[in-house]
């Protein structure tokens, strides 16, 4: 299906960050947490370090990777996989639902790697970029055990989840999901990978954007024109019980 966002209409400027905090997030990829990685990396090196941060650890420096931005991932710490479900081809964690759960991770602790072959067992998608290693210096014979059983399984690849926004260019979003309602707020293009200080004047530089972008819900695609108004960002709504959507008139940086 191929719907425009219409029905613009003024809201306050506090709407937005309202309506982020409804609902619950909706993302179809949940990526597992690298932090024993970070805790194998130890100290920054001189040039990285800040007076806010000179380890690894302290988790300044983690990002996620830019080609899953289509996905609205989330990181899943390996606590949380205790209480991860797989049902009816869905990973269940509480009220939030994943397609799958990706691992990049090059090291990763025991209790860890038991629930990830729990899961993989029971047929859940999980994907591994590599496989990992156990840190620390006390080795269990279980894990080389557990990691022959995983290598065993068929693979499984990314192309197995649904992207939840397709655009030529890459863009910075957020989606609440609130009953059959879903809420996008979209960051101007141009204020991505913004760093400090910023020159004086920047936001000038921000112009109107013509993008073209594919939104998908859990039953229906659509197909969206972004218009993003000179110093200005989007807040979408898509109806998916009525197949509506709306877009929400922000306050630009000029007027905010």
């Amino acid at each position: 299906m191929q719907l425009t966002p219409s029905l613009s209409q003024s809201e306050l400027p506090g709407y937005s960050s309202n309506k982020q905090k409804e609902g619950k997030t909706y993302s179809s990829l949940a990526v597992y947490f690298p932090l024993e990685d970070q805790w194998m990396r130890d100290e920054l090196p001189e040039e990285m370090k800040k007076p806010s941060s000179n380890f690894y650890w302290e988790l300044q420096e983690v990002h996620m990777q830019e080609t899953l931005s289509a996905y609205r991932p989330l990181w899943f710490s390996g606590k949380w996989l205790e209480e991860l479900k797989y049902d009816k081809n869905i990973l269940i964690y509480r009220t939030q639902r994943f397609e799958a759960l990706l691992c990049d991770s090059e090291w990763m602790v025991l209790s860890s790697l038991v629930q990830l072959a729990r899961l993989k067992e029971q047929g859940a998608p999980i994907i591994f970029k590599q496989w990992p290693k156990e840190p620390g210096k006390i080795k269990h014979s279980e894990y080389a055990r557990l990691l022959a059983r995983l290598q065993s399984y068929e693979s499984t690849e990314i192309s197995v989840v649904h992207p939840i926004l397709q655009s030529p260019q890459t863009l910075d979003y957020w989606c609440r999901k609130v009953g059959d309602d879903y809420y996008l707020f979209i960051a101007h293009p141009q204020m991505r990978n913004l760093s400090y200080p910023l020159e004086y004047g920047y936001n000038k530089k921000i112009k109107e954007k013509n993008l073209e972008a594919h939104f998908h819900t859990e039953t229906h695609d659509y197909r969206l024109l972004l218009d993003f108004p000179a110093q200005g960002s989007l807040l979408i709504k898509v109806s998916d019980a009525e197949r509506l959507i709306t877009t929400i008139e922000l306050p630009s940086i000029e007027h905010a």
